[in-house]
């Protein structure tokens, strides 16, 4: 029996079961973008941006940072490390929890807000993603305003300043309906190759002398006529 299968046998199983790939691409791909639109609620993402400042940095009028500062820059590179964490604490997200007059406990607030660094710099950017897009502004707007605040509180010996307040977001961040469609699509496609592949493999019916020749590797010796078709066709 003759089980080898090449590229040219696999595509001529898809060429002639063709509607079963695109039954199945279309399905998924139909599948995949109600879930996303139905099901999957939309987030957006409020950012702002404060900047980390030991107590010690001078800066001149002209801009310049002065050589003996130069130190205390590297101290506040530190300090940023240690702010980012102060900043995800429950004490402090629990005031703003308290302080923004929504059912969000700190918990959710802590799942809800991202902190990095922007290039290695002093610069820490604060992200909240948020259901509602004036809530996210809202609660970017309030871990601005309480960073200072709890800067102070912990007495660490620097201070952050407020470098870009929280933006207003205009279109959802997640979820991505066409990225989800596009795998959907291309998983019907693979999922309908699959199903025309097991089809062929079961199907081990003999229909014809072509398929006796590619299964069992055999000569034909002769073959059989139809003779009710013969007899259909002439009119008897």
């Amino acid at each position: 029996m003759n089980d080898q299968i090449n590229l040219v046998s696999v595509l001529s199983m898809i060429v002639k079961r063709w509607w079963i790939l695109v039954v199945s691409t279309v399905l998924m791909g139909s599948i995949f973008f109600t879930v996303t639109e139905v099901f999957i609620p939309e987030k957006y993402t409020s950012v702002g941006k404060l900047l980390v400042r030991h107590s010690a940095t001078r800066i001149a009028e002209d801009g310049n940072i002065p050589a003996e500062s130069i130190n205390t820059l590297n101290a506040a590179a530190r300090l940023l490390n240690t702010y980012t964490e102060i900043f995800k604490t429950n004490t402090f997200f629990n005031k703003i929890a308290a302080d923004s007059g929504t059912a969000y406990s700190a918990n959710q607030l802590k799942g809800m807000v991202t902190y990095s660094s922007l290039n290695e710099t002093e610069v820490l950017q604060v992200e909240v993603l948020c259901t509602d897009k004036i809530e996210a502004r809202q609660l970017c707007e309030l871990i601005l305003d309480n960073a200072q605040s709890e800067v102070e509180r912990i007495g660490s010996g620097g201070s952050v300043i407020v470098v870009d307040e929280a933006t207003t977001p205009t279109s959802p961040t997640s979820p991505n309906k066409t990225l989800n469609t596009i795998l959907g699509i291309l998983l019907g496609a693979v999922l309908g190759a699959v199903i025309i592949f097991i089809i062929e493999l079961l199907d081990t019916r003999v229909k014809n002398e072509d398929d006796l020749v590619s299964k069992f590797d055999l000569p034909i010796l002769g073959v059989i006529p139809d003779l009710e078709s013969a007899m259909t066709r002439g009119g008897k």
